[in-house]
């Protein structure tokens, strides 16, 4: 198992005008905030598979893409029979028959839970498995200043990367004698 810290923005030029003048802004869009968990599994994937969170637009509470972009190139858009996860989540493949073999009743309820709880994306690729988790925070961050020194705490630190690690070894206990 790899954790890695990650860090993903955007700059954006704003224009505010202001009794009649026109103001450019450069203002920095955080896109990602948190970790990407990568580990091995048991298995071989053929192709790779895409699992990224949707959201609900604000009027009509309709599903929405959101950041993400939709089926790349030889991608295809999959449903399942978990109506939950097919509301939550959108999930592409090149391989559906792999797909829907990994999919099983009890990957589809691991991510069913981690709705309420993360914003999460999957991706899979021979028998590599990536998981990012959107914290908004990093795990072990450096202090910038001497409050933040003071205020550190490792075992803190530690707790939050325990607890990450427990969502992952969930999935990969899935995987287990298989």
């Amino acid at each position: 198992l790899t954790v890695s810290n990650l860090y993903a923005h955007h700059t954006e030029t704003r224009y505010r005008t202001s009794n009649g003048h026109t103001r450019t802004e450069h203002v920095e869009v955080t896109d990602f905030l948190g970790q990407v968990f990568s580990l091995c599994l048991p298995i071989n994937f053929s192709g790779h598979l895409r699992v990224v969170p949707t959201k609900k637009s604000f009027f009509f509470k309709r599903e929405v893409k959101g950041a993400y972009p939709g089926p790349g190139k030889n991608e295809v858009q999959i449903e399942t029979e978990d109506i939950q996860n097919n509301e939550n989540y959108n999930i592409y493949c090149t391989d559906e028959f792999a797909a829907r073999k990994f999919l099983k009743p009890k990957v589809l309820d691991w991510f069913d839970r981690q709705i309420a709880q993360n914003a999460m994306c999957v991706y899979l690729v021979e028998d590599r498995l990536y998981i990012s988790l959107y914290t908004n925070r990093y795990i072990f961050p450096t202090p910038r200043k001497k409050q933040a020194v003071e205020n550190l705490s490792l075992a803190a630190e530690y707790q939050k990367l325990c607890m990450e690690i427990d969502i992952i070894d969930e999935l990969t206990n899935i995987f287990k004698g298989e």
